[in-house]
């Protein structure tokens, strides 16, 4: 990586995830708070990647407050979460049944 490149990485990661132009601001000490505050930034979305994989494989119901972000209404976001936990649920089932589960689709 040339050096040129190199030195303009943390003005590149602060504009990407603050907006923030280093140069736009004389305060050192606000420039230095917001380098200090990338691997609290990339937590979070690691966080919010690893939760939204775990809710994608699990099968436990997803509430509704999880989905109020990507819904319009508190309505609407119940509503989605209603469906999503009955396809849930069916796919539990028929999984159980699958396997032979006793007084289930005839199984013993």
């Amino acid at each position: 990586m040339s050096k040129k490149k190199q030195s303009a990485r943390l003005a590149a990661d602060l504009h990407s995830v603050f907006g923030v132009h280093v140069g736009d601001t004389d305060d050192y000490g606000y420039v230095v708070g917001l380098a200090l505050n990338l691997p609290r930034i990339y937590s979070r979305a690691a966080l919010a990647v690893a939760i939204g994989t775990a809710v994608a494989m699990g099968t436990k119901h997803v509430p509704s407050a999880l989905l109020d972000g990507v819904c319009d209404s508190e309505e609407e976001a119940r509503e989605l979460a209603f469906r999503i936990n009955v396809e849930r649920d069916k796919a539990v089932f028929a999984a159980k049944a699958k396997r032979g589960l006793p007084g289930v689709l005839g199984a013993r």
